[in-house]
């Protein structure tokens, strides 16, 4: 999946409530501020799409309300759980019980994109969702569909 196929994608859901194009400075100095840089797929999907849900699904990315930015989430989870959350991972999708979908910075495939882990509030537990941001979305969308 592509960002183009995406859109094609969720044009089809009932519900989408995306914030839309978010200027790469502002992406820039927010991943700087965790010390991180952002991998070109996020990267492209947040300054194209900025943050938001569609079906049942919410992305958290930038733009939008704080519980939706990508730099709030990943400073509130490093500071709430020092012990258990990685400074590699970058929180995109939370479950609503406290575990959440992450990038994993650490976990690179051959194309030099990281994979995409569910972490476990409840332990630090990560388990494999994808090998990158694209696959993932894929899946996401795929579940809104399901759930429509």
């Amino acid at each position: 999946m592509n960002l183009d196929d995406f859109e094609s994608a969720i044009s089809k859901l009932e519900f989408v409530d995306l914030i839309g194009a978010v200027n790469r400075a502002s992406i820039i100095r927010a991943s700087q501020e965790l010390g991180i840089t952002l991998p070109t797929q996020y990267l492209s999907f947040v300054e194209r799409f900025g943050c938001g849900g569609f079906g049942s699904e919410s992305i958290i990315g930038l733009g939008g309300a704080t519980h939706l930015n990508f730099a709030f989430m990943t400073q509130l989870l490093r500071t709430k759980h020092p012990d258990r959350f990685p400074v590699t991972l970058i929180p995109i999708r939370g479950d609503g019980y406290g575990n959440y979908d992450c990038i994993d910075l650490a976990c690179v495939n051959g194309a030099g994109e990281p994979a995409i882990v569910e972490w476990l509030h409840d332990g630090g537990r990560r388990r494999l969702l994808a090998s990158d941001f694209f696959s993932w979305l894929d899946e996401l969308v795929e579940l809104a569909n399901e759930g429509e």
